[in-house]
């Protein structure tokens, strides 16, 4: 389990002429295809998803993500390659064979077209063997 998550958005939003209106809110989604014990091994390539989705079904496209590993709990941060668009992504890591926590922490940021953020990190998103 995460000893820490940290997730910051910023958004445009305004009061809809009547009623309710969803706020603008980007979500992240991983695909980290763990083992049993949430665990990848270490040493080797490592590939797995990230999706970035709007909270507004006809909102703004999600136009850009980054996304950083560190495995040192947060201390360094090592930005990853980024393939796909349209906010499904595969990202590419190579764990360390040795050294470190033992533990990769994930820092991503996305935004969409109409200049709403977020970025979400996670110490500890899971575990090396």
């Amino acid at each position: 389990m995460a000893p820490a998550t940290r997730a910051a958005w910023t958004f445009t939003s305004e009061a809809p002429a009547s009623g309710t209106a969803p706020v603008p809110l980007l979500f992240i989604d991983y695909d980290l295809r763990l083992d049993l014990e949430n665990t990848a091994p270490r040493g080797l390539p490592y590939t797995f998803g990230v999706n970035v989705s709007q909270s507004q079904p006809q909102g703004p496209n999600v136009a850009a993500a980054k996304v950083w590993a560190s495995f040192d709990d947060g201390v360094n941060w090592q930005e990853l390659t980024v393939r796909g668009g349209q906010g499904l992504s595969t990202v590419g890591v190579k764990h360390p064979a040795r050294g470190g926590s033992g533990f990769v922490s994930l820092r991503v940021q996305a935004a969409d077209t109409a200049g709403n953020t977020i970025e979400q990190t996670i110490i500890w998103a899971y575990r090396l063997r």
